[in-house]
């Protein structure tokens, strides 16, 4: 008998008793073939939605079938009326196959062969499969990077074949299945295959694709080796794909496809900002860089940045630095934002110190001074700077403002 956890063997036993077949399909079936645990243990059975409801009195998904969890087991549990619907919807030979409680295989399309040797092939024509349907070859990619497979010979020929139909694909399908790469174990061969395959063009556009420069191809290959080490979600990983094409309109780029709006956002700052924060060199410009942009947006950058250095190999010295002055910062309680100044923009107005139409610009320099000279943080003192100290110096030129004195 093959073994299965306990609440996975106890329900094949429960459909058994009350005269019902059970098997592991998909996932579950291929990975336990090979004694690996999948993250769900999908089953099947030939009885009814509401007699399974009934046999392990639980409700019916949408669906029809039953999902749990138990003993730290995800279980979902699905009918059938015949073994073809055991096979329904599958696309791959490796993931049409059916296993009982007693280790029975069910494999009408030699899918265990194809398991045994590490090969992705279609049940269909490959050909076939991916005309009808070209995002089959973004799923066939992300089965081949999460399992270690190589696509068969017939499979990848004709996925290369196919791969410029993906251009008229509904973009909104086309960000899902590229993000499940993306997001999948094994991601970093899966980038490697979107690039073999020739599926960049449908997301980046031919003309890009096709004259990626030397910098960008670099920056592709470390993507590729480094992938798999980043945190597995969406809005990082999509932000250092295309941080891989920086300084060539990465947000047009990343537009090109229906993005969730935090992604967007990340990769517009990671375009725009991130090579400030790279560049920080002291506590002060990273409490400027605070005051001006805030606390949550610095932090989605600066894991960007740490991201990035992880990909290029580069020294984390920067980052640590960082680190250390944000909790420095954070456990100081030292001024931050203008509002955390002694003093509005209407005081300034009515001490004179600034024209009203140029208070709030003041209001901005004199906490960039105090991140420099905390201690300076007293009413007084930073009237006094805003009518002598800065009137006519170089910043204040710069921001063309115009200071007053009495």
């Amino acid at each position: 008998m093959t073994l299965y956890p306990t609440e996975i063997t106890q329900t094949l036993q429960t459909l058994e008793r009350a005269g019902n077949t059970g098997y592991l399909v998909g996932d579950a079936a291929r990975l336990s073939l090979f004694g690996l645990r999948p993250s769900v243990w999908t089953l099947a059975s030939n009885a009814s939605p509401e007699t399974l409801a009934a046999l392990f009195a639980r409700p019916l998904s949408p669906d029809g079938s039953l999902r749990w969890e138990a003993g730290g087991q995800q279980v979902h549990l699905r009918s059938y009326r015949r073994k073809e619907d055991l096979w329904a919807g599958r696309v791959f030979t490796c993931d049409a196959v059916a296993l009982s409680l007693h280790g029975a295989v069910l494999d009408p399309f030699q899918g265990q062969q194809d398991i045994r040797a590490r090969s992705i092939r279609t049940i269909a024509a490959p050909m076939e499969v991916f005309a009808q349907d070209p995002l089959q070859i973004l799923r066939a990619i992300r089965r081949a990077g999460e399992t270690g497979y190589t696509l068969e010979p017939q499979t990848l020929r004709a996925a290369k074949k196919q791969a410029k139909a993906l251009r008229q694909a509904e973009p909104h399908r086309l960000r899902e299945e590229t993000e499940a790469i993306l997001l999948s174990p094994g991601a970093g061969e899966g980038l490697t295959l979107l690039g073999q395959i020739d599926c960049l063009p449908a997301l980046i556009g031919l003309k890009r694709a096709r004259v990626m420069k030397r910098r960008q191809l670099r920056a592709f290959a470390d993507l590729r080796q480094h992938l798999d080490e980043l945190p597995a979600e969406p809005a990082l990983r999509w932000a250092m794909f295309y941080l891989c094409f920086q300084g060539d309109h990465m947000l047009e780029l990343a537009r090109r496809l229906p993005h969730q709006e935090e992604t967007l956002t990340l990769v517009e700052d990671g375009e725009r900002l991130l090579p400030r924060v790279s560049f920080l060199r002291s506590e002060a410009a990273l409490k400027d860089f605070l005051a001006r942009y805030g606390l949550a947006r610095y932090q989605r950058l600066h894991r960007l940045a740490r991201a990035q250095e992880l990909v290029l190999g580069a020294s984390e010295k920067a980052s640590q630095s960082r680190e250390a002055w944000l909790a420095h910062i954070l456990s100081s309680g030292e001024p931050l934002y203008v509002q955390d100044l002694p003093l509005s923009a209407e005081d300034l107005v009515q001490e004179q110190a600034a024209d009203p139409s140029r208070a709030q610009a003041v209001l901005e320099m004199l906490a960039e001074y105090v991140h420099r000279f905390p201690e300076a943080n007293q009413r007084e003192t930073l009237l006094a700077v805003a009518r002598t100290e800065l009137s006519g110096g170089l910043r204040t030129a710069t921001r063309k403002l115009r200071w007053k004195r009495k």
